[in-house]
């Protein structure tokens, strides 16, 4: 008959929980070993639903090691969601630039001292343009010069 090796025993168990949208990252192979190697001092690291356990024997190291996993996820999560407004970004790029190549949008760069200028008072040369070439929508970027 065979022996089971003994389950350990901890003292000391604290769990954090994963932030919305992390689970899947935090149970990867990227994910786990970063908690893991965040998870300082600690004897086990575990995944429940939705959290990360850390198991050990001293009070003060498992309690660092959980500050250290959160800020790992808070870090993860901040990242998650700059990639997010990048993709979403690269995407209104993207539909730019094929709306430029088909000739349906047109970009014209003009000096800021110029601005008024082109606009009009109230934007009047603007709609007068609209008017005269039957144009849809004309947008005006102040800050960055384009009309």
């Amino acid at each position: 008959q065979q022996k089971l090796p003994p389950t350990p025993h901890y003292n000391v168990v604290r769990s954090v929980k994963t932030p919305e949208g992390l689970d899947a990252w935090a149970q990867s192979p990227e994910g786990m070993g970063a908690l893991m190697a965040a998870a300082i001092g600690v004897d086990d690291v575990s995944f429940v639903a939705g959290m990360v356990k850390l198991h050990g024997n001293d009070v003060e190291e498992v309690d660092r090691a959980a500050l250290l996993v959160e800020a790992v996820l808070e870090h993860r999560l901040r990242l998650q969601q700059k990639m997010s407004v990048k993709e979403r970004l690269d995407g209104e790029r993207s539909k730019v630039q094929d709306e430029i190549a088909r000739g349906l949008r047109v970009e014209f760069h003009v000096k800021p001292t110029l601005m008024g200028l082109v606009v009009g008072p109230k934007g009047s040369r603007i709609r007068a343009a609209q008017e005269a070439c039957s144009i849809d929508r004309v947008v005006v970027h102040r800050y960055q010069s384009v009309v």
